[in-house]
Order: structure tokens, then sequence, then C-alpha cells
């Protein structure tokens, strides 16, 4: 690879680049305003109303690197990623640009 590819492919905007800059836990924080404890359940962040806490974090038995998310009362689970795409979404699914996107801008990481 010469330096031009490498450069490039350090500066396209993935989820493996925004994940160079920023840790998942960190960007779970951000979009839910607090930071909670892994495996312990809180009201829903992507919903209002939710008087019946059925959202946590968890760390994935597979990758204890990969923290994912799970919304019992909607079913809604997956990694960081899908969480902003459901945290940005008003009322259409964002695509997972957008999300990247948002996460590039909210961050200033610059990719």
């Amino acid at each position: 690879m010469d330096v031009l590819e490498e450069y490039i492919q350090n500066n396209l905007l993935t989820k493996e680049n925004i994940l160079r800059f920023v840790d998942q836990y960190s960007i779970y924080s951000f979009y839910i305003g607090e930071e909670l404890e892994l495996r312990t359940k809180y009201s829903s962040p992507l919903r209002e109303g939710d008087e019946d806490p059925s959202f946590s974090l968890y760390e994935s038995k597979y990758d204890p690197n990969n923290i994912l998310f799970k919304d019992n009362s909607t079913g809604k689970s997956g990694g960081v990623f899908t969480f902003v795409q459901e945290m940005i979404s008003n009322g259409q699914p964002a695509t997972l640009k957008q999300a990247l996107l948002q996460i590039n801008s909210d961050f200033g990481i610059g990719l």
C-alpha cells in the first residue's frame, strides 16, 4: 500500500476509523447524556415515558471490547452504531452513513 492509499484508508468515514478516535462507551454516554453501568436496567433513552426500566448496556460474550445495547420492551438491540441510528432517527430510520456523519461531527473527529 502506498502513502496515498494509506492516507485515504485512514481518513475514510468508517466504523473502524471512528473507533480509533473514540471508544464505544464514550459514544453511548454522549448520546444518552450520562454514564451508565453495564448490566444494569435503566429507562430507555430510545423512547419517552419508559416507566418500567428495560434498557441496558452489556459486553458481548464473544468480544469483551464490543458493548451492545438491548431495549427489552421494544426488542431493539445491537451495537453502538445501531444505537446512534435509533437515537438520531426522527420517525424515519437513519442510515449507517448518517450515524457515522453524526458521530464524526459531534466528536470533532474530522474524517
